[in-house]
């Protein structure tokens, strides 16, 4: 397929974390050099971990396409979570318009971050624990105040997977009701693990769905220091429990997954009507900056 031309194959296992032997394969290109495939899917196969993988210069597995450096494996320095500031004292992390995937680190959707005299408030916590870690230490850069909330725009897994280390910092987890059915279900629980294999290492065993620590069945005004914060129910809309973050002083809004911007919205849990009435009253209020969940801000 284009580039590659694998006439030799080689399994080589290259560390177990926790029982898994994932491996790299091996081949030779058109040229005859060395090549080495990422494993994007990982099946245990008469008690060996077998992995899944599509040669060629884009490695396309199932529905998603990827721009796959052959040479080496992905290391945590490859994927950066670089706050930009979008007015005083606010930021965000904006992640790659691409599909889910190991390549990415699963590093596909936004996260703000609001710092105040009184506090750092967190909104959405990313995709996997590594980006989570690697966010609260941009957030120590900038800022003393520890991080005392993270509230959830909805229960998605591109949004979610980070919780576990916000919370291990001791940060207070906002979410809405509407998300228990989703956290207690089959689809969670296989959204998981099909994580764990399309993900790894960035998802693995020891991630987990981290419930909230605060349930909220409306909306809530939280207060750190001089700054005030709205958070809103706006769902059902993208998910039943939709939330945006509100920010009065400064004319901005924390929509999450309410707007898309560069991609295809996710409908898979939309209500359709109610989503489109939801946008209308976000822009009846006339924010100044609009934050998306994917995307960059914008201010039309």
């Amino acid at each position: 397929y284009q580039d590659f031309d694998l006439c030799a194959l080689w399994f080589l296992h290259v560390g177990a974390p926790a029982g898994f032997k994932p491996f790299v394969v091996i081949g030779r290109d058109a040229a005859g050099s060395p090549a080495f495939v990422w494993p994007l899917v990982r099946k245990p196969v008469g008690g060996c971990q077998v992995a899944s993988f599509f040669c060629g210069r884009h490695a396309n597995f199932g529905t998603t396409l990827w721009r796959a450096d052959f040479a080496r494996s992905v290391t945590q320095e490859d994927v950066r979570a670089i706050l930009q500031r979008v007015a005083e004292g606010v930021y965000f992390v904006q992640g790659d318009n691409t599909v889910s995937s190991a390549l990415n680190q699963g590093f596909v959707s936004n996260a703000g971050v609001v710092v105040t005299d009184g506090g750092v408030l967190v909104v959405d916590a990313l995709g996997t624990p590594a980006l989570a870690r690697r966010l609260i230490e941009e957030v120590a850069k900038i800022t003393p105040q520890p991080i005392r909330y993270v509230v959830v725009t909805h229960y998605h897994a591109d949004h979610i997977y980070g919780l576990q280390a916000f919370k291990a910092i001791g940060a207070r987890i906002v979410g809405h009701v509407g998300a228990r059915d989703y956290l207690g279900s089959d689809t969670a629980r296989l959204r998981l693990q099909a994580s764990r294999d399309e993900l790894f290492p960035w998802v693995d065993e020891t991630t987990r769905v981290v419930e909230p620590g605060q349930w909220i069945d409306g909306d809530i005004t939280l207060r750190l220091g001089s700054t005030t914060v709205h958070v809103r129910h706006v769902g059902p809309a993208h998910t039943p429990e939709d939330l945006v973050v509100v920010l009065p002083d400064h004319g901005l809004v924390f929509a999450g997954d309410l707007v898309f911007r560069g991609r295809i919205p996710f409908v898979g849990h939309a209500d359709s009507r109610r989503w489109i009435a939801s946008l209308e009253k976000l822009i009846a209020e006339q924010p100044k900056l609009v934050v998306p969940g994917h995307g960059a801000p914008t201010s039309d």
